[in-house]
């Protein structure tokens, strides 16, 4: 090996810890803006809880039957932010817990959805794009 190549191979090695380095403290600060942000986050969900507590705002969970879903209308009943929830899928569900009993529930046909569009009148946080 000539000198001219051990010298490139050290030259690279700085290069490359210093890169390294520099990403680091790139990651570092990511980290730091992202709990920021997510400190914000928090702050504004509890204001939104109570203007919904306070608005006496319903919400509606579609696709309440899937894993994601379950966990949603656990924590809905589970929570005073809704005056009313509705779930609305292809089938009722037996609920055996009272408060996930006193949930609504609404049957629509997916494929004829433009035939259900009354079970949406009156409901005020939702995601009518998934439907739709």
């Amino acid at each position: 090996m000539s000198w001219s190549c051990s010298r490139f191979i050290a030259l690279f090695i700085v290069v490359a810890i210093a890169i390294i380095l520099q990403l680091a403290k790139q990651l570092d600060n990511i980290a730091v803006e992202n709990a920021d942000w997510n400190i914000r986050m928090a702050e504004s969900a509890e204001a939104n809880k109570e203007e919904f507590r306070k608005g006496n705002m319903s919400a509606f969970v579609i696709g309440y039957t899937g894993e994601v879903g379950k966990e949603v209308v656990k924590q809905l009943a589970n929570s005073d932010v809704f005056s009313r929830v509705v779930l609305i899928g292809r089938r009722n569900v037996e609920y055996t817990d009272e408060k996930l009993q006193a949930l609504e529930q609404k049957v629509v046909d997916f494929e004829k959805l433009e035939e259900s569009e009354d079970v949406f009148q009156g409901l005020d946080v939702g995601d009518r794009k998934s439907v739709v």
